[in-house]
Order: C-alpha cells, then structure tokens, then sequence
C-alpha cells in the first residue's frame, strides 16, 4: 500500500518571528485520506533547528496542523513532516521557510 505524505503551504517566505502555521495532509493508495494518525513535525536545518515541534494527530480530513515562529536569527528553516503505518515511516516534501528580519 502506497501511502503520501505532503506539507502545505510549501516553500515561503515572511517576517520574523511568525508565526507559520504548517499542514500536513496524510493520503492512502485510493485517494482517501488518514485519519487519527499521528504526524511528526520538524526542522531538520535552519535557524529554529532546535525547536522541538509537536506530534499533532490527524482529523477526518487527513490534516494534522501546527503553528511554529522563528526563535532564532534571519535564515532558512527546511521542514519535513512523517508518520508510520507500523511498517514503515513516509516522509512528506521538504518545504522551506525563509524568515527575514525587520
């Protein structure tokens, strides 16, 4: 079974410090969509590198969203989302988060 995973808003830029919210939507091989599953968020480089970001469980649409702000300097922030199906992990699209000061 083929399952995706993708974030939404994808690359973007804004002010700092935020906040950005993020949304990842889980999908199955028949185009349904996963509900109650539990979605990983995080920033795997940038500046808010460090920023421990929530586990947020779907809704019956297949969307599970958190709210994240700059912590940090100006930079850019690479985030990725994931989830497991007890057989293995999917990761979503790496979007980027471009913060800028002022």
């Amino acid at each position: 079974m083929t399952r995706a995973i993708t974030i939404d808003p994808g690359t973007r830029t804004g002010k700092r410090p935020g906040p950005r919210p993020l949304t990842a939507t889980l999908g199955d091989w028949k185009g349904g969509h996963l509900k109650n599953a539990s979605v990983n968020f995080g920033i795997i480089s940038g500046p808010n590198q460090s920023q421990k970001l929530p586990s947020v469980r779907t809704d019956k649409a297949g969307h599970a969203t958190v709210t994240y702000s700059d912590k940090g300097e100006p930079g850019v922030d690479v985030l990725q989302a994931s989830f497991t199906d007890g057989l293995e992990i999917h990761k979503s699209n790496r979007p980027f988060v471009t913060w800028l000061s002022g």
